[in-house]
């Protein structure tokens, strides 16, 4: 997550027109994020511990389609052997769990922000899924209007890049205060570093006004 928001704020240090791509790495974070809440949101150590395990069962499974889609590629065949070492992991970790307690599967995404109390926000998850599969949304930033009036050329606006840096703040904030209150890290003044950035923002937004 971290490393994501490092390149969307280095592409708006190197050029405005990279906020199409800016969004893929913003949409990448906010599902991170996102998948962060979820893992630490129980109270109970041990119901984390079965949405963990539920985790590591998706990433078994994605290792074991790979190996099966590669269709013997060379280099490709070793997925196989990664799937069963997590598997056989994965049965010590269940086979070690408290009564009462199973690997819970993740939900999807939508049933994640649902969960957290935040599904108004799928609507940013889904923009920015424009970009990511290259939609006629996603790439109005070069091109306007349809048919025999249509217009080809740089369309993007500086202030175009005000709502994937918030979504990224947004997601460091929340992910990164759920993280600390699950460890013992050193308290960290989330509401002065947030009315900060929203007061930063709300600064160059007029400024671009």
């Amino acid at each position: 997550m971290v490393r994501n928001i490092e390149a969307v704020l280095l592409m708006a240090r190197t050029d405005e027109v990279l906020v199409p791509a800016a969004w893929v790495n913003a949409r990448a974070v906010f599902e991170h994020a996102v998948r962060i809440l979820w893992l630490l949101d129980p109270e109970d150590p041990m119901a984390r511990e079965c949405r963990w395990l539920g985790m590591l069962a998706d990433t078994e499974r994605s290792h074991r389609l790979v190996a099966d889609g590669s269709q013997g590629y060379p280099g490709w065949d070793g997925h196989r052997a990664t799937a069963e070492s997590i598997r056989t992991f994965r049965d010590g970790g269940i086979a070690r769990l408290p009564d009462g307690y199973r690997p819970q599967k993740p939900p999807s995404f939508e049933a994640m922000l649902r969960s957290l109390n935040s599904a108004f926000l799928h609507g940013l998850y889904r923009e920015g899924s424009q970009y990511v599969h290259g939609s006629m949304w996603g790439t109005e930033s070069y091109r306007r209007k349809l048919g025999d009036v249509a217009e080809f050329g740089e369309f993007i606006r500086t202030q175009d890049w005000a709502l994937p840096l918030h979504l990224c703040w947004v997601s460091l904030r929340n992910a990164g205060s759920r993280l600390l209150d699950r460890t013992p890290a050193p308290a960290c003044d989330w509401e002065a570093t947030d009315q900060a950035f929203e007061q930063g923002l709300r600064a160059f937004v007029k400024d671009l006004s």
